[in-house]
Order: C-alpha cells, then structure tokens, then sequence
C-alpha cells in the first residue's frame, strides 16, 4: 500500500509535497505545513479545487481519505477585513 502525497501551494507561490496519512484530520496536516515553516496555523487555512473548478475551503474535522482523490490543496493567509468607514467617523465626534 502507497502513502498518499499531498502537494501543497505556498502563499508565496512555491510548491512543496507531503506524505499524509489517509486518518489524518484536515486540521493535522494544515498544522503540520506551518509548524514546518514557522507559520502560525491559527493566521492560515486550506482551499482545494472542487469538481467545478471552484476554489473551496477545506472542512478541517474531515479526515484526509473523506476528499475523494485530493491531490492538490493551497495554504491562504486568513485576511481581516477592514472596519466600515462608520468606525473611524465615531472618533472624529
């Protein structure tokens, strides 16, 4: 029996490839890419393209074998959106 290989797309554009465990939990493998570079896996999620060619985020608390035939995911940087213009309207009061 193989291990799986998971290639993963870095935010900086670089591809690197992991063995994974098909028991694994989603949420094992994201933190096992980050802690690996020395990202905070708590800043950071998973996306993978969908049968119709969607990015779509990773559910974390599915196991790796629950992705039928997952080849390919990519590692997104969380981003905060800013505060609606009212916030800083307050403080000119």
């Amino acid at each position: 029996m193989s291990v799986p290989l998971l290639r993963v797309q870095l935010p900086n554009r670089e591809n690197t490839v992991m063995q994974v465990n098909e028991e694994w939990v989603m949420q094992e493998i994201l933190r096992h890419i980050c802690e690996k570079r020395q990202f905070d896996f708590r800043d950071y999620y998973l996306t993978y393209e969908n049968a119709k060619k969607k990015q779509e985020e990773v559910d974390l608390t599915l196991q790796f074998r629950q992705y039928d035939n997952l080849k390919e995911v990519t590692l997104q940087k969380c981003q905060l959106a800013p505060p609606p213009l009212s916030f800083f309207y307050q403080w000119r009061q």
